[in-house]
């Protein structure tokens, strides 16, 4: 059985085109559980993902989730292109160590052309916010639509539940709002002003008093 589902456009495409000025958006989802048999193929065993490594600043808590997750996205990988083994290559790239790449694993054709996959993992069910780093975020802004893709993982620690949703076309679903991204201040040391007399000359607060607001 051949578990390549090609769109015709490209090698690795995991989703259909989606045509403009649609009113929703619609991922592609994969069921683990769905898949009979393939499921204690592709679902990682505790073994796999809570390796004991240092990976620097790593909590052992968020080591695991994400090993879990990026394992995974790469046995599914491995089970979907199974037949195209002479044609594709699928690298994990934190499997030994942590490299702070902005992507987890790469699918190379013989071509060598290479998609890009980051992998992010939650033990929650419906949790759909997750952080963006500012390589990440280059990535999404100065690869192609079709090299780089997010894989959203829900249910990490649940076999009978775990999904996958396949993030593409990234670019275009920011534009468009189907997508957001947020930015949080971290740490943030804010002095605390009081109350502030507008008709202060004090060279703490701006020249014009309508810059306060601005």
């Amino acid at each position: 059985m051949n578990h390549h589902n090609a769109c015709g456009d490209c090698l690795f495409c995991s989703s259909h085109s989606l045509p403009l000025l649609l009113p929703e958006i619609n991922f592609e989802h994969i069921q683990i559980s769905t898949l009979d048999d393939e499921n204690d193929e592709i679902y990682p065993t505790q073994q796999q993902y809570q390796q004991q490594q240092h990976f620097d600043d790593l909590t052992r808590g968020d080591l695991a989730v994400g090993r879990c997750g990026e394992k995974l996205v790469y046995n599914y990988l491995k089970w979907k292109y199974a037949n195209d083994d002479n044609k594709i290559r699928i690298e994990w790239l934190n499997e030994v160590n942590e490299t702070r790449l902005p992507y987890d694993i790469k699918i190379i054709s013989e071509k060598n052309e290479i998609i890009y996959i980051e992998v992010k993992t939650t033990i929650l069910p419906d949790n759909h916010l997750f952080p963006i780093s500012i390589d990440e975020l280059s990535s999404i802004l100065n690869l192609s639509t079709d090299q780089y893709f997010i894989y959203r993982v829900y249910d990490a620690f649940n076999k009978q539940n775990v999904n996958i949703r396949i993030l593409n076309n990234l670019k275009e679903n920011l534009r468009t709002h189907k997508l957001s991204l947020q930015m949080q201040i971290n740490n943030a040391n804010i002095e605390t002003l009081g109350d502030v007399d507008l008709h202060n000359t004090d060279s703490r607060y701006p020249d014009d008093e309508t810059d306060i607001y601005n």
